[in-house]
């Protein structure tokens, strides 16, 4: 009499081939989660770096504040956060060589920051417009707190 082999596959081999592909799909969830990581932190970073260049080139391009500010704003739409801006006047004689025409306030410097507050990023710049001279300044950092960018007192020379 012939015996029938029972051709399958027992509960042993299926378990080491259940373990196996839950090993390798680990695995694969692993580095899909860590590429999808480091892809959103460049793209953070890729944000941060175009807009802290795109207000630089406006400082390059500016001889002025109000210069500068008109295009920031052209260029962009971005909604800046709590812009601050200050202006320092002094009080000048029209004519220096004839007083009886009055003074007039001349603009001794002129500055303003701005912040603003990407998803996972914050750019803060500041521009200073002085007699003769132009300062800028940009600070971008992740939602870490670590540095994307800093530029710290980029001068130039303006017309008065």
């Amino acid at each position: 009499m012939k015996r029938k082999r029972n051709r399958g596959v027992t509960i042993a081999e299926a378990i080491v081939a259940m373990a196996i592909i839950l090993v390798v799909s680990g695995s694969a969830i692993v580095m899909i989660n860590s590429y999808s990581t480091f892809s959103a932190d460049m793209l953070v970073r890729t944000e941060a770096l175009a807009m802290s260049e795109n207000a630089l080139e406006c400082f390059k391009t500016s001889d002025s504040y109000e210069e500068f500010v008109g295009l920031l704003f052209s260029i962009s739409d971005m909604p800046l956060d709590d812009p601050r801006h200050e202006v320092q006047t002094r009080t000048v004689p029209v004519d220096p060589d004839d007083p009886t025409l009055g003074t007039r306030e001349e603009v001794v410097s002129e500055w303003g920051s701005f912040s603003y507050a990407g998803v996972g990023f914050t750019v803060n710049f500041r521009v200073t417009y002085e007699e003769g001279t132009a300062r800028f300044s940009v600070y971008a950092l992740d939602r870490n707190g670590q540095s994307i960018l800093a530029v710290d007192n980029y001068m130039k020379a303006v017309r008065s």
